[in-house]
């Protein structure tokens, strides 16, 4: 049974999409979206190339204010 998101629809807010890849996240612990980057990656983005990356917070926002996923 799908739980209900935080808006009424299921699944589909960015939320439960979040909590959904970090449900089934077990890949490298550090970040690969930037270069330099070094913080623990806590669930993984679609790239274009190169699939799904693993992503810290700090770089899923800075990757969302750029314009990006």
């Amino acid at each position: 049974m799908k739980r209900a998101c935080l808006h009424g629809e299921t699944g589909r807010c960015g939320y439960c999409q979040q909590e959904r890849e970090l449900a089934r996240y077990s890949g490298p612990g550090i970040c690969q979206w930037f270069a330099m980057c070094t913080n623990r990656a806590n669930g993984t983005l679609s790239h274009p190339i190169l699939g799904d990356v693993p992503i810290c917070d700090r770089c899923r926002s800075k990757d969302a204010a750029l314009g990006g996923s």
